[in-house]
């Protein structure tokens, strides 16, 4: 298991992401898995740095960990920001909706719910965390 603590900016978003992509290629992960995995944690670490802390900046501990029997990869993604589950505080982006009739927000926690095989929040005392799972090949490619 792996452990990367960054203050809740935007500026580290490179850093946080380079270690999820790095950590997902040392566990065999192919290129365009690794891709999806650091635009996930993106979204999700942008997040954090837009609406968790509001007036001062907090920190976000990132945790990568490999289950070597299933070969999922686990990503938490802690803060302790005000209690906010993203999969049910912010109404999904109707994507049948005409563009000009689309109201802002909503796109990022669409793309880490249909880019993630599992995705789950909990309030862990004074933590958000925010639990994503990756299989090594996703689901849509699994054969039966």
């Amino acid at each position: 298991m792996k452990s990367l603590i960054l203050q809740a900016q935007t500026g580290n978003l490179d850093h946080a992401v380079s270690f999820v992509t790095q950590c997902a290629k040392s566990h065999g992960f192919s290129e365009d898995r690794t891709r999806t995995i650091g635009l996930v944690v993106e979204e999700a670490f942008v997040n954090v740095c837009m609406y968790a802390y509001e007036k001062d900046t907090g920190r976000i501990e990132i945790t990568c960990n490999h289950e070597t029997a299933s070969g999922r990869l686990l990503i938490e993604i802690l803060d302790s920001g005000r209690p906010f589950n993203p999969l049910c505080s912010v109404p999904l982006l109707d994507q049948n909706a005409d563009i000009k009739n689309r109201r802002i927000g909503g796109l990022g926690i669409l793309i880490i719910i249909q880019m993630t095989d599992q995705v789950s929040y909990d309030r862990v005392g004074e933590f958000n965390r925010l639990t994503l799972t990756f299989e090594k090949i996703p689901k849509c490619d699994q054969q039966d």
